[in-house]
């Protein structure tokens, strides 16, 4: 894959940058950014909100995509 470099400098970009940060807000501006191996319902998109205040704990890639890991967020 001709872009697999550049996937890899920008995982490494946002491990350096933003694992271990809170998310202070988050704004869903393009749907296509959400991937879901479901149906796209507004109740999914407004779960989205549910991210803030959540800690990164790190970043995966999948080929061309990358997905960040929240804290989840769990009582004992």
């Amino acid at each position: 894959m001709p872009e697999s470099p550049e996937v890899d400098a920008l995982a490494g970009f946002l491990r350096t940058h933003i694992v271990g940060r809170q998310i202070a807000g988050l704004e869903l501006v393009e749907y296509g950014a959400l991937k879901t191996r479901g149906r796209l319902t507004s109740e999914l998109v407004g779960r989205a909100s549910e991210l803030v205040g959540r800690a990164v704990t790190g970043i995966r890639r999948f080929g061309k995509h990358l997905a960040s890991t929240p804290k989840v967020r769990h009582s004992l």
